[in-house]
């Protein structure tokens, strides 16, 4: 964060690029299916003060959600800076189908912190009939189908704005 940051501060000045920094941290939060800010605070935060990562998740969430409102309110310009705000800002304000990769991000971000925060208790050695009793198989197709789905959304945008990856 701090690299993306000079580098984003040395090409639009530092007013700009520190919210371009926290505009694209906020679309890998929203709008990918996995949970981003576990690594740097969920897991930390779970570790230190035994505070389950879901609920710190959700107060990034709830942060993200907030910095993109404004932003889309006071500083709409700010999403034409690089190519994935411009991404972001489509999927913001359009609401169908596009909303729906927010969603199914949502689903599988919380769904894979409910599994890691049952695999941190079976590591430190707290029982948990949750993750025993549950079969793995239906987790694993359920968290994969939400993967596969996100990546059908995000083909579609891309076939729409006219962007070919490969």
């Amino acid at each position: 964060m701090i690299s993306y940051f000079l580098f984003a501060t040395w090409h639009f000045g530092l007013q700009d690029g520190f919210l371009v920094m926290l505009l694209t941290w906020s679309f890998f939060v929203l709008a990918t299916p996995i949970p981003d800010a576990g690594i740097i605070l969920d897991l930390p935060i779970r570790y230190l003060f035994g505070i389950k990562m879901i609920f710190t998740e959700i107060i990034v969430w709830l942060f993200a959600i907030s910095l993109n409102i404004m932003s889309i309110i006071f500083y709409e310009n700010i999403y034409e800076k690089t190519f994935v705000l411009k991404l972001f800002k489509l999927i913001i304000l359009h609401p169908l189908p596009y909303f729906l990769i927010i969603s199914f991000s949502a689903l599988g971000t919380f769904f894979t912190l409910y599994v890691s925060d049952e695999v941190y208790n079976i590591l430190s050695y707290k029982k948990s009939k949750k993750f025993i009793n549950h079969k793995h198989s239906i987790k694993f197709f359920t968290l994969c189908s939400v993967i596969i789905f996100v990546f059908v959304l995000y083909d579609l945008l891309l076939k729409e704005l006219g962007i070919k990856i490969l």
